[in-house]
């Protein structure tokens, strides 16, 4: 797999956990599950901040928010 197709791939679980996230609120689930949550999103968020490929970062980001 293509780094560039790796980090829309890693751009959709960001959105997904986003979501999942939002939804463990909506639902007053225990609040450490939201926070094995939360720790994922930043894990997931600081691995495509770091990458090299050549899909800038904040354009992905930016994709992810709008679907």
């Amino acid at each position: 797999m293509s780094a560039g197709m790796a980090d829309e791939k890693l751009a959709e679980a960001l959105e997904q956990l986003r979501s999942a996230l939002q939804l463990l609120d909506d639902s007053d689930a225990p609040a450490h599950i939201g926070a094995h949550v939360d720790l994922a999103i930043h894990e997931v968020y600081s691995t495509l901040a770091r990458s090299s490929a050549g899909v800038a970062f904040s354009q992905i980001e930016r994709a992810a928010e709008l679907q």
